[in-house]
This record gives C-alpha cells, sequence and structure tokens, in this order.
C-alpha cells in the first residue's frame, strides 16, 4: 500500500472504532494484533496483511467493504490484490470486488459472517 492509502485507511479505522466506542486495547485484542501495531496503522504506518483488515472489519462488526471503501487503490500481500468496486447499500447487501491474483498463489483465508452468500466470476486464468 501506498502512503496516501495507508493513512486513509488509519483515519477511517480511527473513526470507525471511536464511533463503536472501542478503545486501542479492545480492538486489538478482540482482532487478536498488539495494540502498538493498531496504534501505527491509525498513523498511516505499518503494512496490514489481507487478514489482519478482515479481522478489524469483524472486530468492529462491518463489512470489510465499509473499512476498505474510502481507499482509492487496492489492499494486498503476496500475490493477491484487492479493491472495492461497488459497496452495496440494498439487502440483501452485495459487494463487489476486483481482486487479482497471482498464477500459482495458495491463499487460505479466515471465514466470512455467518449467512454470507460469496460468488466469483472469473474474467481470466
Amino acid at each position: 500500500m501506498d502512503q496516501s492509502t495507508l493513512n486513509t485507511l488509519g483515519r477511517h479505522l480511527q473513526a470507525m472504532r471511536q464511533a463503536k466506542g472501542m478503545s486501542l486495547s479492545q480492538l486489538a485484542a478482540g482482532a487478536g494484533i498488539a495494540k502498538s501495531n493498531l496504534s501505527r496503522l491509525e498513523q498511516g504506518n505499518g503494512n496490514p496483511t489481507l487478514d489482519t483488515i478482515w479481522r478489524l472489519a469483524m472486530q468492529l462488526n462491518v463489512p470489510f467493504g465499509a473499512l476498505v471503501q474510502p481507499l482509492s487503490g487496492s489492499v494486498g500481500e503476496k500475490g493477491v490484490e484487492v479493491k472495492l468496486i461497488d459497496q452495496g447499500k440494498d439487502v440483501p447487501n452485495v459487494d463487489a470486488y476486483w481482486m487479482s491474483i497471482a498464477p500459482n498463489t495458495l491463499r487460505q483465508a479466515e471465514s466470512h459472517a455467518a449467512g454470507t452468500q460469496e460468488t466469483i466470476s472469473l474474467i481470466s486464468g
């Protein structure tokens, strides 16, 4: 992630945490990350993994898309890039992502919230 994207994510993450009335310690403990790492993320430092962003969204009880919505660039790691294209507002809530995965990349991720359906449309590969 470039510095502008990290700064935006950090400010947005901090605003969402404060809006939920959560302390740094509470959110960090719930997401399974060090408080110092969360503090650095909120300051626009560090390089969060997709799993870290996912766990933070789950602890904030918001969709992944709500956490990355203000980002103009993609987030990613180790051959995987994800960018929110559209965030659904209707019921059911449908978010659309662009995802690029490098050849021969293995990715194991945490599960979605109960009741979530995921549909993948392969463009090429």
